[in-house]
């Protein structure tokens, strides 16, 4: 895990907040994950479908099953947290710029940077 310190000075290399660099890590881990899963669900429906001949009933039992397990998943769960997270983080900075906007244009700035 990369430091506040460095998310941040990357973030302003970049120019942007540390809190929407966080964002753009987790769908970029998120999607690497969802490209994987589907290409194994591909593999898997093939397989079943094709090669050992399922029974319908039984391959949606096996669905069903599998189902059960995504709920369990604990990357799933993490992942909601860190959005959860992200939102938190997104809404502070909107109260906080709307605020400074009221207060002046270098309040602004000073909310907009200070994260």
């Amino acid at each position: 895990m990369v430091s506040h310190r460095k998310r941040k000075k990357e973030a302003e290399r970049l120019g942007v907040t540390a809190t929407e660099l966080d964002l753009v890590a987790l769908l970029e881990e998120v999607l690497d994950q969802v490209r994987w899963l589907k290409v194994l669900g591909y593999a898997n429906q093939h397989l079943l479908g094709e090669h050992l001949k399922i029974p319908a009933a039984e391959r949606d039992r096996i669905l069903a099953a599998a189902a059960r397990a995504v709920e369990d998943d604990r990357q799933e769960h993490a992942w909601r947290a860190r959005i959860a997270a992200l939102k938190e983080a997104f809404l502070r900075q909107r109260r906080e710029l709307r605020l400074a906007l009221r207060e002046g244009p270098a309040a602004a700035e000073a909310a907009h940077g200070g994260e």
